[in-house]
């Protein structure tokens, strides 16, 4: 029978017996990562080749007790500071790689043959992948995988002498406002004998939190963890180490995210501590500001002077891939990406090219804005990410189509302007709106002049057809769009995507 931590033998009484203390008493190791409650990982993956940090500290009273013949004998640790370091990056669309180190100061006032041998130690070095198997925009499932290499300082009870593996699975429900974390896995090392019946051995891991966000940018956490020994599930005691926290996250996109919880112990068994106060820090990734909304009023066609002007020849657009009409440049075919991100597909390069080609024959265009659209599948501030991340890398794809930067703009819409709900493709898309016009001129370069006053043509304005559409399509105005509707609790994960490796349209 394996006694428990906090029940050590009465053979701690006799000064000459050694106690082996390797073994790792930290119960919870801070998450640190863009989603997490404050231990238990979430399952939000950044886009593949971002990276992300943090670092969070952590005091411990009385972690770890002992006791003679059923009475206290004090703590074998009183005390203990931790600073945890974690970085990791997104090695592909749902799998994300990480790894950590903690450095520990601590202090004994018990039995000085249980107490570590280092005041300062080093933990070990722990290595884990997250994969979002399932993500969808109201809940989540995935597994995860931990390994912990054996580097940290031996007899001081924070590091363990063999390899162990921490195989989890991870799941996450709700929307913006209120959602639940879960972990729940395996600690699977080699079984040892750890002197005066303290074994190692396999343990059930599990984490469970709740977050709610009463306002933008913050959010109230509870958090509970434990272990429990295959052999001695649920025993009281030692092997059944449980902890609960509570606390608060603030998140300033492009600024930083600040955790602050404190705790204490469910139970009496090993890292449990009497009390826990975590302060944790990571970096938070911008968020541009939104966009206003795009507002077109439509001004009922003027009598005026009628003219015919001759566009000029456009020989690059091969298939019309891309032409003027009605306010806007349209592309025959919609401008593919890779799903969930904003790579565009090497199908759609020649579109671009044309949009180009379109620009460069129509000088009198000055400026065009690349909007990017999403539907609504997914979390608003996702889809708007989304949008505007795909709108700069079209416009930075038409820049190299030897379209000069000042004539272009970008902006992401995400879901202000939706488009057919049963259309999906169409609602992830990018348009090409004329926003500036400049004077009007022949095909040799020369005003177009007014023929029985010889005065030059005026230049036209946006949303007045002082010239036809059909003589000249550059005039009519795009679209008047409807107020954008209020969305309600739209989620935290990405689009539901469909068929995992099919072409999606933006």
């Amino acid at each position: 029978m394996i006694a428990a931590l906090t029940v050590l033998l009465p053979a701690l009484a006799a000064p000459a017996q050694a106690v082996e203390r390797d073994l790792d008493t930290q119960l919870l190791q801070p998450a640190l990562t863009r989603g997490a409650a404050f231990a238990v990982p979430g399952l939000w993956i950044g886009a593949p080749g971002q990276a992300h940090f943090g670092a969070a500290v952590q005091y411990e009273q009385a972690p770890l007790k002992a006791w003679i013949d059923g009475e206290p004998a004090g703590a074998v640790l009183s005390q203990r500071g931790t600073l945890h370091l974690v970085a990791g990056l997104a090695a592909a669309r749902r799998v994300d790689l990480s790894a950590r180190i903690a450095a520990i100061g601590q202090a004994s006032d018990g039995p000085a043959a249980a107490a570590p041998d280092q005041a300062l130690a080093l933990g070990d070095l722990g290595l884990a992948v997250r994969v979002a198997a399932l993500a969808r925009p109201r809940w989540g499932l995935g597994p995860a995988l931990g390994l912990w290499v054996p580097v940290g300082t031996s007899q001081s009870w924070v590091a363990e002498p063999s390899l162990r593996l921490e195989p989890a699975l991870l799941g996450q429900v709700g929307g913006r406002r209120l959602r639940a974390l879960g972990r729940l896995g395996f600690t699977l090392r080699p079984e040892e004998a750890a002197g005066v019946d303290l074994d190692l051995r396999h343990e059930l891991t599990c984490g469970l939190a709740l977050g709610f966000s009463p306002v933008e940018h913050l959010e109230l956490l509870t958090e509970l963890d434990s272990r429990h020994a295959l052999d001695g599930f649920l025993r009281a005691g030692g092997e059944n180490p449980a902890g609960v926290l509570a606390g608060a996250r603030w998140c300033r996109p492009g600024l930083a995210c600040l955790d602050l919880a404190a705790g204490t112990a469910l139970s009496m068994g090993y890292g449990a501590s009497a009390l826990r106060v975590l302060v944790g820090v990571s970096p938070a990734p911008p968020a541009p500001a939104r966009p206003e909304p795009l507002r077109v009023v439509e001004v009922p066609v003027e009598p005026a002077l009628q003219a015919v002007v001759s566009p000029a020849p456009i020989h690059a657009v091969e298939e019309r891939r891309a032409w003027v009409d009605h306010g806007r440049i349209v592309v025959g075919e919609p401008i593919l990406f890779e799903q969930g991100t904003a790579r565009i597909l090497p199908v759609s390069l020649p579109v671009l090219a044309a949009v180009g080609e379109v620009l460069n024959a129509y000088p009198q265009i000055e400026h065009l804005v690349v909007e990017g659209h999403a539907s609504e599948e997914g979390g608003t501030l996702y889809n708007f990410d989304l949008s505007l991340a795909r709108a700069r890398t079209v416009y930075e794809a038409l820049v190299e189509a030897d379209v000069r930067p000042e004539r272009l703009s970008y902006r992401g819409m995400g879901e202000v302007y939706p488009g057919d709900a049963a259309d999906l493709p169409g609602e992830r898309r990018v348009e090409f709106l004329i926003a500036g016009l400049g004077p009007m001129v022949a095909d040799d370069g020369h005003p177009l002049l007014v023929p029985w006053t010889g005065a030059p043509l005026p230049s036209p304005v946006l949303g007045q057809a002082r010239l036809g559409s059909d003589a000249h399509p550059i005039l009519e105005v795009v679209h008047t769009a409807p107020a954008p509707e209020e969305t309600t609790d739209p989620g935290f994960f990405e689009e539901d995507e469909g068929t995992e490796g099919e072409e999606e349209s933006p």
